[in-house]
């Protein structure tokens, strides 16, 4: 998994991307004493995750985990993560940008983008930001104990 900021044919890619795999889970795991949980890892910038064709949330911040309890079965499951950017790889890429609204000149001139060509550094986003899926992206098993104390 990479950042679709490093690879030239997708560094300026605004949108959804989708990324799709198998994960076989035993039949222990389904039941107490387990809790299985989904780790994105890194995402930028908001992931929705989807479980046999339902959708088992929404990832928006940093260290956020999914639970999957009631979503998985034994053997094969199919995972579906959906990953949306922001506009502003698009947009820094633009080199002939639509013309600003009147309203706005007074507030960022004629002119959005630099002389170079790129509006990147005009709209502060230089280098942009990491999209895509980074990971890893794991299933996470925790066994619910109970602890007493005398």
């Amino acid at each position: 998994l990479e950042s679709w900021t490093d690879d030239p044919q997708t560094e300026s890619f605004s949108g959804t991307g989708l990324y799709q795999t198998t994960i076989e889970i035993p039949k222990p795991y389904l039941s107490d004493p387990y809790v299985l949980s989904l780790d994105f890892g890194k995402v930028g910038q908001v992931a929705e995750a989807f479980v046999n064709g339902e959708s088992i949330g929404v990832h928006w911040m940093r260290g956020q985990m999914l639970d999957l309890a009631g979503h998985l079965h034994e053997g094969p499951n199919d995972l579906r993560i959906e990953v949306t950017n922001t506009l502003i790889n698009r947009v820094s890429h633009l080199t002939d940008p639509s013309p600003l609204p009147p309203e706005l000149e007074a507030h960022y001139g004629k002119r959005l983008y630099e002389k170079s060509g790129r509006m990147s550094a005009s709209v502060g986003f230089e280098p942009l930001p990491a999209s895509g899926l980074l990971g890893p992206v794991r299933v996470v098993v925790r066994k619910r104990v109970e602890l007493s104390v005398d």
